[in-house]
């Protein structure tokens, strides 16, 4: 019912289910995502946490909750439950990883940089991890350190445009305006169709 789009039908037959196996992982995430469909964000999001808070070990159910709500920029009520994510589950470097952009973005930096150097201590997300360290360091005003993250990224990466870009303002913050202006001219060179 759900993928013919009658989703009044498809929130009832799951509401039926529920009725007979009330913690079915499968069926929650069923009505949550039939909710969020019909444009119930929030009650999907009321239907997870009470779920999660019922089933506190169904890690499944608490991965999808905190992605809402990082998704809802909820970013507070996210770490409660990517922490609690990485203290069940054996050293997990997605929720770790996670953790560490979400502290990044709402500015707990010492935080960030526990949970990002975690990461690349396993080696992992390689490619990523030195454009955020160096949003990190960018942030903490350590624009050396800054620069020399932002320099590791390799093109081809998804963040590449980005870091020459955030690298040419930390250089203009560390007074370098014609390594800046080169930075820029480099990255348009490289790929022209950017700038536009």
């Amino acid at each position: 019912a759900a993928q013919a789009g009658q989703l009044p039908q498809a929130l009832e037959a799951i509401d039926r289910v529920l009725v007979l196996r009330p913690d079915w992982p499968d069926a929650i995430l069923h009505r949550a995502r039939i909710l969020h469909l019909q444009n119930r964000t929030d009650d999907a999001m009321d239907f997870l946490e009470e779920s999660v808070a019922e089933n506190p070990d169904n890690n499944q159910l608490r991965v999808v909750y905190a992605r809402m709500l990082t998704d809802a920029e909820r970013f507070e009520d996210a770490v409660v439950h990517y922490q609690a994510l990485s203290e069940s589950v054996s050293p997990n470097t997605e929720i770790l990883f996670t953790l560490g952009l979400i502290h990044l973005q709402i500015d707990q930096l010492d935080e960030a940089a526990d949970y990002l150097e975690r990461v690349r201590d396993a080696g992992d997300h390689a490619v990523e991890l030195d454009y955020y360290l160096g949003w990190l360091e960018e942030k903490r005003g350590s624009y050396e350190a800054a620069r020399d993250h932002y320099s590791r990224v390799t093109p081809g990466s998804e963040s590449f445009f980005e870091s020459r870009i955030r690298m040419a303002i930390v250089l203009s913050n560390m007074g370098d305006i014609a390594g800046a202006r080169l930075q820029l001219h480099e990255l348009r060179q490289q790929q022209p169709g950017r700038d536009k």
